[in-house]
């Protein structure tokens, strides 16, 4: 019997846990659901039209016939480029993150495992190396995006 109480107390413990964020699921929460993926987009591109044709930068592209609501912006930096983007960027209060994929072999959790590559992993190491993103959260104001942009323009262009 006491292994049935124990349980219920997870149980309890675990479900009054999880309450705060069932409650964001309600209606009013789901009815949200809609606006964040259009200011997700809106902020998406924004930037991508913002930074269309700078040098030494590899910009995304939505899927032809898609609409997707992202997460976030990716930039490749290329191989050239002159420059420590990220650190510029981040002295300049435009907050990035590295994309956390690419060749997942190099990552400390695989450190010591055991897997299989089939083949070289060029693209892996490129997005490893050199892909981060900006965010595109549907808090950002049209301000905070043309900031993003605008520094990016700025260094982009001054190192070029």
């Amino acid at each position: 019997m006491q292994h049935r109480e124990d349980s219920m107390i997870m149980w309890a413990g675990a479900r009054s846990a999880i309450s705060p964020r069932l409650r964001r699921l309600s209606p009013v929460g789901l009815s949200r659901v809609d606006g964040f993926g259009t200011a997700r987009r809106h902020n998406w591109a924004r930037l991508r039209e913002g930074l269309d044709g700078l040098p030494h930068l590899l910009l995304p592209e939505a899927t032809p016939g898609s609409d997707p609501s992202r997460f976030g912006f990716a930039i490749t930096v290329a191989p050239n480029a002159p420059f420590a983007l990220i650190d510029h960027l981040e002295t300049s209060k435009v907050a990035t993150r590295r994309f956390f994929a690419g060749n997942l072999t190099r990552h400390p959790a695989y450190e010591g495992r055991e897997f299989r590559v089939s083949g070289p992993l060029t693209n892996s190491d490129i997005t490893t190396e050199r892909t981060f993103w900006i965010g595109v959260y549907p808090g950002l104001t049209d301000e905070m995006i043309d900031h993003s942009i605008d520094t990016l323009i700025e260094y982009v262009t001054l190192s070029h």
